[in-house]
């Protein structure tokens, strides 16, 4: 199996989890409280989200898992679908964590060989057996391995561990995890225990750790709605209390006068409020545990951060297409009209105007002043102005007198981060082969995203299945090269298993 393999099921739940709390307890009772992220996954509700049939759609959920995996190996092929589809393991609770002591946040799930897989065993012989590993498997000090592809099965009682690696490597980390799990597990700490394990109809549950399990936890669910034509994602903070926390308590609301910028033809609308009293340091440390910072990343961090603490209102970027009859991705770039607005402290308005002025300069670009508004322009580039409107900045290459997004400003209203996006058919055909779709995120208090394919006529797993196991030539099949290094989080779609 690629090392690839199982982040697919937390792929397909990224992208896109429990009943009986006494064997979730079991579960979860093997997986140490100091791992960076844990990821739990409701197998059988993937698989009901996956049949189209059922929903109205054209596929079984054995066909659209087949359109999955269309890029796999023959072996690959089948340890994937035993896994998704078999009755000789439990389903309803599947768990993968990351190794503790490794990288936190999101980049603890970057490497195979840093987290596991676990799952627990009905029927042992009949599982072995569905999934064609060698009836007679390698005893390492108490546990029985198995060789799949490029992955280790390893058994003990009725529990099973997928991890990568040496074998004996493998068994001694994973005795390493369970020993540490043995004095203080995953289960003891109530607030992320329950989250992890309560009854819901979730596809996967994402549990990511701070800087320490005591500082709480980032928590993400996926799911699908609407008859599985709309998958919806769900974000919120538990603290070491347990006890949930506004994800925006450094936010303030939209100020959705600024709406007024954003045209009805807009296929990106971004508004955050910001306020004046903002700790960025904080806020930096805050996202930094969630996904690390590397050198270069931290250097621009620190370039930037003087100009952060000048921000006092709502930050606005919208952008559009001058024409979408004729798209091709060659002719996408230079046919996007935009508009970003930034409201900050009125005394820092005109120090900022004459920042900005001096790094046009600085980079070269021709500039013609018009009283309080820059007018830039390059040879081939509309031209694109830069002014001040009372507490705001403006900078856009479009008249600012606009009509407005109504879809937008809906989703503005009463949050504090909002995000539409509304991409026409045409420019899914140019720029990935596929159909137009629709994203909405909103952060009131939490967080909630929700994704639909223009093309309400078949369910949205199918339509991604589809989209994957498009034609090699189709810009939605690009593979990765695997001589080059992977930098993906672990969570890597699941048409490039081989």
């Amino acid at each position: 199996m690629n090392a690839r393999f199982l982040t697919a099921i937390a792929t397909i739940a990224m992208l896109l989890s429990f009943s009986g709390c006494s064997h979730k307890s079991q579960l979860l009772d093997t997986i140490p409280a100091d791992a960076p992220g844990i990821v739990t996954v409701n197998v059988n509700r993937l698989m009901d989200a996956m049949d189209g049939v059922k929903h109205g759609g054209n596929l079984t959920a054995a066909e659209t898992l087949d359109k999955f995996l269309v890029n796999s190996s023959e072996r690959c092929h089948r340890e994937i679908t035993t896994i998704l589809t078999s009755a000789s393991i439990d389903r309803e609770l599947m768990a993968g964590f990351a190794i503790s002591g490794k990288d936190r946040g999101l980049n603890a799930f970057k490497h195979p060989g840093e987290y596991v897989y676990t799952f627990k065993i009905k029927n042992r012989s009949s599982f072995i057996a569905e999934i064609g590993a060698e009836p007679d498997p390698k005893s390492i000090d108490g546990f029985d391995v198995y060789a799949l592809e490029d992955v280790n099965l390893v058994i003990k009682d009725q529990q099973g561990w997928l991890i990568w690696g040496e074998p004996a490597k493998a068994v001694a980390t994973l005795s390493a995890e369970l020993n540490r799990a043995a004095n203080t597990p995953i289960s003891s700490l109530k607030g992320i225990h329950k989250y992890l394990s309560e009854d819901d109809d979730d596809i996967f549950r994402l549990a990511i750790a701070r800087s320490a399990a005591a500082d709480g936890w980032t928590c993400i669910s996926g799911d699908v709605e609407d008859n599985a034509r709309k998958l919806e994602i769900d974000a919120k903070f538990i603290d070491g209390n347990g006890k949930e926390k506004d994800m925006d308590a450094y936010l303030d609301r939209i100020n959705t006068s600024l709406l007024d910028y954003t045209m009805p033809s807009d296929i990106f609308v971004m508004a955050i409020g910001i306020k004046g009293n903002t700790d960025w340091d904080a806020l930096i440390d805050y996202f930094q545990s969630i996904y690390p910072l590397d050198y270069r990343q931290r250097a621009l961090a620190g370039m930037v951060l003087p100009y952060l603490k000048r921000l006092d209102g709502t930050i606005l970027i919208a952008a559009g297409l001058d024409n979408t009859s004729h798209l091709d991705p060659a002719s996408i770039a230079g046919n996007i009209n935009f508009t970003v607005a930034v409201q900050m402290k009125k005394n820092e308005v005109k120090k900022t105007m004459s920042d900005l002025r001096n790094i046009i300069l600085m980079v070269g670009l021709p500039i013609v002043y018009n009283g309080d508004e820059f007018v830039m322009q390059s040879p081939g580039m509309a031209p694109i102005s830069l002014k001040a409107e009372g507490n705001s900045i403006i900078l856009s290459n479009r008249s600012l007198k606009q009509l407005g997004n109504n879809a937008a400003r809906e989703v503005a209203k009463g949050n504090s981060l909002a995000i539409w996006t509304g991409i026409p058919d045409a420019i899914g055909e140019a720029t990935y082969g596929g159909k137009g779709f629709n994203l909405k995120m909103e952060l009131e208090d939490d967080f909630k995203m929700s994704f639909s394919f223009t093309d309400a006529s078949i369910p949205v797993l199918e339509q991604i299945a589809l989209l994957m196991s498009a034609d090699s030539d189709s810009p939605a099949n690009t593979q990765i090269d695997s001589r080059e290094p992977d930098n993906s989080i672990g969570f890597t779609p699941i048409d490039t298993v081989r």
